[in-house]
Parts: C-alpha cells; sequence; structure tokens
C-alpha cells in the first residue's frame, strides 16, 4: 500500500483486533474447567503478582497478617490477583494488597484511591466487553472489558466470590474470598 498513514491506519486496525481476539480467546479459556487444583500459600502466590509488578516499575505495596492456604489453579488465581492488580494501577493510580484470614475464609483486598465504581454499576462490569466510564475514556489498546470478568468467573471457579466496595476516603476496594483448604 503506496499511502505511508492509510498503511499505518490499517497496522494499527489489525493489531487492535488481534488483542481483542487473543483477550477473547483468554476469556474464553477462564470459562473453560481449571486446571489441577493443589494447595496453595496465598502470600506466596500474592508476591509472585507483586513481583512481576515490581519489574515492570509499578510498587505494590502487600500485607499479611497470616499464612493461608487454599486449594486452587495457581495460573488461574494469579491471573485473577493479577486482573484485579493491573485494574487498580490503570484505573485508581495504584494498588494495595492485603491478605487476612476471617473464620473459614481467606481474603485478599486490592484497593485503590481512583474514582472508584457506582454501585449501580458494579453487576453490570463484571460482564464481557462492558468498561466503565473511567475506561470509556482511555484508548482501545487499554483494556476491551475483560479483566474484571475473567477474574470475577476464576473466583468463582474456586468456590470464592469477588466484592466491589469503596475505599475510604476514596477508591476501590476489590476483594476476593476464597474457602480455607
Amino acid at each position: 500500500m503506496p499511502d505511508e498513514t492509510e498503511r499505518a491506519r490499517m497496522v494499527d486496525d489489525l493489531d487492535l483486533m488481534d488483542r481483542l481476539v487473543h483477550h477473547t480467546l483468554d476469556h474464553l479459556r477462564s470459562e473453560a474447567s481449571l486446571g489441577t487444583r493443589e494447595p496453595l500459600d496465598l502470600a506466596s502466590l500474592i508476591q509472585t503478582v507483586v513481583d512481576r509488578f515490581d519489574d515492570l516499575g509499578q510498587v505494590v505495596p502487600f500485607e499479611s497478617a497470616a499464612r493461608v492456604q487454599v486449594r486452587g489453579d495457581p495460573i488461574a488465581l494469579e491471573r485473577a490477583i493479577g486482573n484485579l492488580v493491573e485494574n487498580a494501577c490503570k484505573y485508581g493510580g495504584e494498588a494495595t494488597i492485603r491478605l487476612t484470614r476471617r473464620g473459614p475464609d481467606a481474603i485478599i483486598e486490592i484497593s485503590d484511591r481512583g474514582p472508584g465504581i457506582p454501585a449501580a454499576q458494579r453487576d453490570r462490569l463484571r460482564e464481557p466487553y462492558v468498561r466503565g466510564d473511567v475506561a470509556r475514556r482511555l484508548e482501545a489498546q487499554d483494556g476491551f472489558g475483560l479483566g474484571l470478568a475473567i477474574a470475577d468467573t476464576i473466583v468463582k471457579r474456586h468456590g470464592g466470590r469477588l466484592e466491589l466496595d469503596d475505599a475510604v476516603p476514596h477508591g476501590l476496594v476489590a476483594r476476593i474470598v476464597l474457602p480455607v483448604a
């Protein structure tokens, strides 16, 4: 194609479509059965996520009040936690992770200081390809609205739940609640 500008636009469109297809496949894979469930030390798993973000230049403070073990697919849980941390960094400017145990539950809280998500939109944003107001203002290469849907699916497949609450004084807390092993 001789027109340099038109060729660049076409390559950008193809790149965007390629990323959309890959993200869609990732979502479909998360809906498929989980891998092998094994005993996992959540603090170690979370530290792996924290280290990955640190390698990318994003400091993610992590506080653990307890050693908590769950049974699960380590790759899937790492993906779910990573998606929530990425969202907190992207839309809330930063992420902080806290791990606690409350009775029979392991609690992983990922907090940010961004604008949060209005309560009326929280359930809808768990659906694939739905993006919130802040995300819609970002470029398409910043996401397709699958990260929260994938995290929610993975957590549910582990017998847990994903809660989204307001952070104080502002921001969002994404809380993963999993049964302990």
